[in-house]
């Protein structure tokens, strides 16, 4: 009975972690179906900017209490102007160069990202079971989605680089945001890096996007397609990942990020078109396994 709340929040926090990142991955699906419609800084802005106001309704009674000494404020700040400001924006560029499927894929090396972060900076030890657990998650995510490609390989390279770069932006959030979560609460510090990353997003889209010209015109599919972003695919998908960065390590969270590239393959069968073979099973196979052996050490 000792050790049954530790159980139980790693078992919580892993679901939560898991939701999260099939939710983002259905995001790259969506995202990459209206970007046609509009450009990745103004759509990035417009979806984080509605993403926020929906998080202020929500927390507005915590975040009146909420008391964060200025040294803090400034980092938390940072923290959202990197993560926010930087990967959405890289991401949704790299979406307009590359398909979805490789995107999702590209995006799922984030454990490694992490792994090597929390090593650098020891946070985390990175050792062999975590290790193993990562590298199955690869294989899983390689032997799913690695089979498609783009039509144009420079331009399917350059979007992956970009979504590669959106990938680190978030390892960097999701490795230091740890103490200011405990610290604060995760509906606090979201909304507080939230609100630093749309003024960046804000800033970026006045010199890079072209709000007033026609694209922010989307069509029914493109508003509920926005819709979807901003709130199962926005609000809560942040909610959840945010509470799975609370109860367990940045690592195990990162490796539930193996979810995000199946979803999206999936998603992208009923979408996109895009074709699903079996090797899609057995990576799914693979994943699973990771995450199960990236939880037993934590759990014992």
């Amino acid at each position: 009975m000792i050790f049954a709340p530790n159980i139980s929040n790693v078992v919580f926090g892993t679901i939560c972690a898991c939701i999260s990142a099939t939710l983002g991955g259905s995001t790259f699906v969506l995202t990459r179906l209206i970007l046609p419609q509009s450009d990745a800084f103004t759509l990035c802005f417009l979806r984080y900017f509605l993403m926020l106001l929906t998080l202020l309704l929500i927390f507005r009674p915590k975040l009146i209490s909420a008391n964060i000494n200025k040294q803090d404020l400034v980092l938390i700040s940072m923290l959202g102007i990197i993560y926010f400001g930087g990967f959405p924006v890289c991401v949704a560029i790299g979406l307009s160069m590359t398909q979805a499927s490789d995107a999702s894929l590209v995006f799922a090396t984030m454990p490694i990202w992490t792994v090597i972060l929390a090593f650098l900076f020891k946070i985390e030890q990175f050792t062999k079971t975590k290790q193993i657990a990562v590298t199955l998650a690869c294989l899983g995510i390689y032997f799913a989605v690695g089979n498609y490609s783009g039509s144009n390989i420079i331009q399917n390279l350059i979007g992956n680089v970009f979504v590669i770069l959106g990938a680190i932006f978030a390892s960097v959030f999701t490795v230091f945001s740890g103490k200011f979560i405990s610290k604060y609460g995760n509906s606090t510090v979201l909304c507080m890096t939230l609100s630093s990353g749309v003024l960046a997003m804000f800033i970026l889209m006045l010199f890079f996007g072209e709000p007033l010209t026609g694209s922010l015109n989307f069509n029914l599919i493109g508003w509920l397609s926005v819709g979807f972003l901003v709130v199962p695919g926005g609000a809560l998908m942040m909610m959840f990942w945010m509470k799975a960065l609370q109860l367990i390590k940045p690592i195990h969270v990162s490796i539930c990020l193996a979810f995000n590239p199946l979803s999206a393959a999936l998603l992208g069968v009923l979408i996109l078109d895009e074709s699903l073979k079996f090797e899609f099973f057995i990576g799914s196979l693979f994943v699973f396994v990771a995450i199960i052996l990236a939880q037993v050490k934590e759990q014992n």
